[in-house]
């Protein structure tokens, strides 16, 4: 008698821990859906506020870039008309930036 009614407590346990596992697999599952969801969701929008901002991006790149070179040419050209300025200020930065130098200054 023991024997069954002990018998029938472990059915009954075991039965209530299927019942719990199934219900945190159902659970897990739906949650795991949820989070697929809103991955894709989110990614999909990240991925669109990027193409929006790469012409911007490159816009600002090229505008910087032609400044840039506009002023390099711009100091070149100065460099060419004055070639006695250019070789002074070229020989006080090399001096001033040389680490042996400096004792001596």
């Amino acid at each position: 008698m023991k024997e069954t009614e002990a018998t029938g407590e472990a059915v009954g346990g075991a039965e209530k821990w299927v019942d719990d596992l199934q219900r945190t697999v159902k659970k897990s599952t739906d949650s795991i859906r949820r989070s697929a969801r809103s991955l894709r969701e989110n990614s999909t929008s990240q991925f669109r506020s990027i193409q929006d901002f790469i012409p911007h991006a490159l816009n600002q790149y090229k505008t910087y870039e032609t400044v840039f070179f506009s002023k390099v040419t711009e100091v070149l050209r100065n460099a060419k008309e004055h070639p006695a300025a250019a070789a002074g200020i070229g020989l006080t930065a090399g001096l001033v930036l040389l680490r042996g130098c400096k004792g001596s200054l």
